[in-house]
């Protein structure tokens, strides 16, 4: 019997992600059953799937994944155990790893407010440690295309991938920097023996968790955005995303030293211009198109508009002045390796928004 763990457990690819364990699961017992009916119930259930949430997660958005996955949702969260933690919360931490084999590691905190910059960094950069502390023994570790290396100017020809150097002279986001700390600790463990690969998803889309991350984009756009800007980057589906980590933990092996980044993997499906994803949300939510470009100008007062507004109310800024400046920076990304090693195809862009914007 393996037993699986999935930090982050009650964010958006986390939750995505124990849909699909649970449906494989499931579906692993049926077949089991069907080939051999007089096999005890127990031995049906050849993997144990855990979810690590702290006591006082709001279960709700969780709840509300399962639900898009059809009517046998709850037979589906019936299968997830739950263990408790925190991820800076190191003595947690390793009693939650105790007895597991394989970790998805979707824990991170995201935001692009220059103000919590320093304190982001430190949770996820710490958390991660804190995770490899405990030694697991294998690992799944979700980092983000934002660590990669960087494009040339504004090239929209030229593509990122896992080797793409990162540009010492440019500022990088508080997130991007606490994406790239944390793999620097996932590679040095991975020199001394730890069996793992690393993800790199661009902009990760799936329904759910609507006030927040990419989820909000689509309930932005549905209100009514006026304003799109020139930029550009890549994005996938979160299913996309949790398929290939699922068939990296099935390939995974140890890995020797000197390793380059072998085990890297960039996830983007559409590499898109921000006005003509925009577009395609907006005409299949059959709402008005944004129809003002955001300059520089535009951009600065908007996310200063943003962020006096969130911090009013409460909320989540959508623009920041992290996000504000990449907005009109074009970055576009390669997964030929992916695509090649594991003969991986990718949805299309124009699924995935219909598939997100019919739960919205």
């Amino acid at each position: 019997m393996q037993s699986i763990l999935v930090t982050g457990a009650t964010g958006l690819l986390g939750a995505h992600l124990l849909v699909r364990l649970a449906r494989g699961k499931k579906a692993a017992a049926i077949e089991h059953e069907s080939e051999d009916k007089d096999r005890k119930e127990d031995e049906n259930q050849d993997i144990r799937i855990f979810g690590l949430r702290r006591v006082q997660s709001n279960m709700d958005e969780l709840k509300r994944v399962f639900s898009f996955y059809g009517d046998d949702w709850e037979d589906l969260y019936k299968l997830i155990e739950w263990r408790y933690g925190d991820m800076l919360d190191s003595v947690s931490i390793t009693k939650a790893l105790q007895n597991i084999d394989l970790v998805y590691h979707c824990a991170a905190i995201v935001s692009f407010d220059p103000s919590q910059r320093e304190n982001l960094i430190k949770a996820n950069v710490q958390g991660t440690k804190n995770l490899i502390d405990a030694l697991p023994l294998s690992l799944i570790h979700v980092s983000s295309t934002s660590a990669l290396g960087d494009s040339p100017g504004n090239n929209p020809d030229f593509l990122i991938d896992e080797s793409t150097p990162r540009n010492p002279n440019r500022i990088h986001s508080g997130y991007s920097v606490s994406k790239y700390e944390s793999e620097d600790i996932v590679w040095e463990a991975i020199d001394k023996g730890l069996n793992a690969r690393i993800v790199n998803p661009g902009i990760i889309l799936g329904p759910g968790f609507w006030d927040k991350g990419s989820s909000k984009l689509f309930s932005t756009i549905k209100k009514g955005l006026q304003f799109y800007t020139s930029g550009g980057t890549g994005y996938v589906d979160v299913r996309d995303v949790v398929e290939v980590m699922i068939e990296l933990a099935h390939t995974s092996s140890t890995v020797p030293k000197n390793h380059g980044q072998s085990y890297r993997y960039c996830l983007v499906g559409t590499n898109m211009y921000f006005r003509d994803f925009f577009n395609m949300v907006a005409d299949e939510l059959g709402v008005k198109r944004p129809s003002i470009r955001a300059g520089k100008f535009l951009s600065g007062l908007a996310w200063r508009m943003g962020t006096l507004k969130a911090r009013l109310t409460g909320t989540f800024p959508l623009i920041t002045r992290e996000t504000a400046e990449s907005a009109n920076r074009i970055g576009f990304f390669s997964s030929k390796k992916i695509e090649d090693e594991q003969h991986f195809k990718f949805r299309s862009i124009k699924e995935t928004i219909t598939w997100v914007s019919r739960f919205l």
